[in-house]
Formats: structure tokens, C-alpha cells, sequence
């Protein structure tokens, strides 16, 4: 059975006790991610998940409180071996 994550449910303001949009679909072994706003790159490490166990990423739009820890997800991939072989 699919299992939801809310990781932020924000506005586009900054609020310290909410994360931008950012939501986690894990089913078996697959974790899609859709949105990645402001705070979710932290918030997917409170949850117990690496940005290298990420299989899929789901951008809604392009607005800033829904894409703007993309960076942060490509450069914490990169920085941990994501995708290099051997």
C-alpha cells in the first residue's frame, strides 16, 4: 500500500514551523517526490530519508515555494555518489 509523507504544506511566505510544498510517495522500494519547496530537502532527512533513496521527482509548476530546494536535492545526490558506478 502507497504511503503519503507530508513534508510542507506552506504558503509561498516563510513560516518557521512550516516547510513549502513538498510531498513523499513511498510504495516497495520506489519514493517519488513531488514539489520540493523551501525546507523540504531538511525535512526529508527528519523523516528518515536520504536524497539518494529519491527514485522520482514530480514538479507541479515552477513557482519558487514549490521548487526550490531542486538544488539542493541534484547537489546532495551528487556529493553522496548518486548515479556513479564502480
Amino acid at each position: 500500500m502507497p504511503k503519503l509523507t507530508l513534508l510542507g504544506t506552506g504558503t509561498p511566505n516563510p513560516l518557521l514551523h512550516r516547510a513549502g510544498s513538498g510531498y513523499l510517495v513511498t510504495l516497495d522500494r520506489e519514493m517519488l517526490l513531488v514539489n520540493c519547496g523551501p525546507g523540504c530537502g531538511r525535512r526529508l532527512l527528519e523523516a528518515g530519508v536520504s536524497p539518494t533513496q529519491i527514485t522520482s521527482l514530480l514538479l507541479t509548476h515552477l513557482h519558487y515555494d514549490h521548487c526550490v530546494d531542486y538544488g539542493y536535492l541534484v547537489l546532495s545526490r551528487w556529493d553522496q555518489g548518486c548515479g556513479k558506478s564502480g
